[in-house]
């Protein structure tokens, strides 16, 4: 008689350990065959059980998958962007991904499904999803991504794949990054910039544009793209001085860069002037959430991004009525709507800084929850980009501890206690609320003399 594998897949979720004779049995069952419905509970197993297989399970799970997007499913497009869509709905259902997952992705990636772009964008968006909040790469990871990208370096590795890399060297933890990761981004990135089939082993000027936007979008280069930048001097054709280029686009890019954040504090300040709240509030804001990043162990590249992004993350209410933003009562039903709309309006005004990816998102999602109620897109838990997250949490803290139009500043000690009462209530992140809370009992007279400076119009000491 045949194994059910959908009663015998139940049996194991039931005690939430997956032993082998239960992946025996699992195996047994899928020898029968596996639907794309199964899909959904191999990504359930693979989420709720603790594994005892040794290692059994995760060869298991991926081949699995491997079969179930067999050269068949390949038939045409419309086949691969449904199968892909399916994959992408179960992934924003289980969060965080899985180690097992992001191997499964790239055996995907590498294999049958090489040749779809949505495949390969896919992976991206796992891995940066997956590493945004664990932040340390291990040598299984380097393994994985050097086989995702792998194939593109046989060829052309892909613009995607460059700026994938960039990405994920973005939000690494550098002191703790496995040392074959510098390798691999060097290489992958060097084999990128030199071996366009247009004009082979030569940088042009648009190539060092792109370059520059993004390893010197926050003003620093960390020591990846120092070697980066290094290894396209040594590999590139006698006579390019790609130092100079770089050097000459960098500084008409600052030049645009600066100009328009000159516009960007101008609105600042306006905004500071129709509203007394936001007076130093985004200063404030932004300080909250560089410590937050710095204490949680963010690189230094990703701390500055919280600071620039969360000093921006209101300008959008600069559109909103004098006599909505600073009335003394609560808002009617219609005026809340019009506050809300203010993130979408922040976005409108940065969209010039459209490279500056981590600001847009800051702007557009600090009033999202960890439950998925906030506002505007309902994005639930990790869903919500990490920055975003820190954001929301000093904002609010911010908004507690400070003087509305409408109440008094909340004392400390019972700030502390709310936030303490409602940590895993569903509007902040549980894990970096904790952090926040650690860090301001632990900060007391610094982070007091720091806000005062601040408040009188000051920048804080660094030390």
């Amino acid at each position: 008689m045949a194994i059910n594998f959908v009663k015998c897949a139940e049996s194991i979720l039931a005690t939430k350990v997956l032993e082998p004779d239960s992946l025996s049995a699992l195996r047994a069952a899928a020898q029968n065959g596996l639907s794309l419905e199964n899909m959904s509970i191999l990504f359930t197993l693979d989420h709720t059980c603790e594994d005892q297989t040794a290692g059994a399970w995760p060869e298991f799970f991926n081949q699995s998958f491997v079969r179930l997007f067999s050269k068949a499913a390949f038939g045409s497009t419309t086949d691969s962007v449904k199968l892909c869509g399916l994959l992408a709905s179960e992934l924003a259902t289980h969060q965080p991904p899985s180690l097992s997952t992001l191997k499964m992705l790239v055996l995907l990636s590498v294999g049958e499904g090489r040749a779809t772009p949505n495949f390969r964008d896919l992976t991206h968006q796992t891995f940066m999803d997956f590493h945004s909040d664990k932040r340390i790469l291990g040598a299984e990871d380097v393994t994985r991504i050097d086989q995702l990208i792998g194939w593109s370096r046989t060829g052309d590795i892909g613009r995607k794949d460059a700026n994938f890399l960039f990405r994920l060297n973005d939000i690494l933890d550098k002191p703790k990054a496995h040392p074959s990761w510098q390798a691999l981004f060097v290489t992958s990135i060097g084999s990128h910039v030199l071996n366009d089939p247009n004009s082979p082993g030569l940088v042009d000027f648009s190539e060092a544009e792109w370059l520059i936007k993004n390893i010197e979008g926050d003003g620093s280069l960390d020591v990846n793209e120092k070697a980066l930048l290094d290894y396209l001097d040594v590999h590139s054709p006698e006579g390019q001085n790609l130092s100079d280029l770089v050097a000459s686009v960098s500084e008409l890019l600052k030049v645009q860069e600066d100009s328009y954040l000159k516009t960007i504090r101008t609105l600042i300040r306006a905004l500071e002037t129709k509203d007394r709240y936001t007076a130093q509030h985004s200063s404030r804001v932004s300080y909250f959430s560089y410590k937050l990043g710095k204490h949680i162990g963010l690189s230094e590249k990703m701390q500055r991004k919280l600071r620039y992004g969360a000093i921006m993350h209101d300008l959008g209410k600069i559109g909103v009525p004098d006599n909505i933003l600073n009335k003394p009562s609560g808002l009617e039903a219609d005026e809340y709507q019009i506050i809300k709309r203010h993130p979408v309006d922040t976005v409108k005004i940065l969209k010039p800084l459209a490279d500056q990816h981590d600001f847009i998102s800051i702007a557009m999602s600090h009033h999202e929850r960890w439950d998925g109620k906030g506002y505007p897109d309902g994005l639930k838990g990790t869903e919500t980009p990490l920055l975003s997250r820190i954001v929301a949490i000093a904002d609010t803290w911010d908004a507690m501890v400070g003087d509305r139009i409408y109440r008094k500043a909340i004392p400390r000690d019972k700030a502390l206690g709310i936030l303490e009462r409602e940590q895993n209530m569903g509007q902040w992140d549980p894990e970096l609320l904790r952090s926040f809370i650690d860090m301001i009992r632990a900060g007391d007279e610094k982070l007091a003399k720091d806000i005062d400076a601040i408040n009188q119009g000051e920048e804080p000491d660094e030390n």
